[in-house]
């Protein structure tokens, strides 16, 4: 009886001991989960305004973000649409008018500034050749001024982690308005992997 006994308790020991096992793989795999970063800079001030992660469901094949771009620069009233490969994943859409105000769609709200963590002690200065400008958008002006945006947003821990994985930043200029253009409508969108 007493051997019957210690088989089972050695049995309920080992299931319990896999079990813990599995769980705690389960959470590496969940710490390596791939995220596209969004974060908006005012175009004037340079100034984290917020930003939005989107889960992915793979991990990236490449340190840049890849992009399909639709837009229509040849109207008064034009649009422009950014959707990550290979998902087809939106994630911008905005409105552009001629001597007017277009507005932005999507995204439609952010996390603020402030929910974004602070990297503790000194931080790795961000290198510009590894900023690339969003392909194919008739209204794009971030290269010049990527030096800028990447010295207000260096401090930030997943700015931190995405530089330290290898992974390259792509900025968007968005301008709403253009021709009689109101640069305090405008703003920067800065978008990169990062994993964990």
């Amino acid at each position: 009886m007493s051997y019957l006994y210690a088989v089972k308790y050695i049995i309920s020991f080992l299931v319990i001991v896999s079990v813990l096992i599995m769980s705690s793989c389960r959470k590496d795999e969940v710490d390596l989960k791939s995220h596209l970063v969004l974060l908006k800079v005012d175009y004037l001030t340079y100034k984290l305004e917020g930003g939005m992660l989107f889960d992915l469901n793979k991990a990236p094949t490449s340190s840049e973000v890849q992009f399909s771009v639709e837009n229509d620069p040849s109207s008064n009233f034009s649009y422009l649409k950014l959707y990550h490969l290979p998902d087809s994943l939106l994630v911008f859409d905005g409105l552009i008018i001629w001597n007017g105000s277009g507005n932005l769609n999507f995204p439609d709200s952010l996390n603020p500034a402030s929910s974004f963590e602070i990297f503790e002690g000194s931080h790795a200065e961000l290198d510009t050749s590894r900023v690339h400008q969003i392909s194919n958008t008739a209204y794009n002006q971030g290269l010049d001024k990527a030096d800028l945006i990447l010295n207000e947003i260096s401090d930030l821990q997943i700015v931190q982690n995405a530089y330290d994985q290898n992974f390259d930043f792509s900025i968007l200029c968005y301008t709403p308005s253009i021709g009689i253009g109101n640069p305090s409508e405008w703003d920067y969108f800065v978008y990169f992997y990062v994993q964990g």
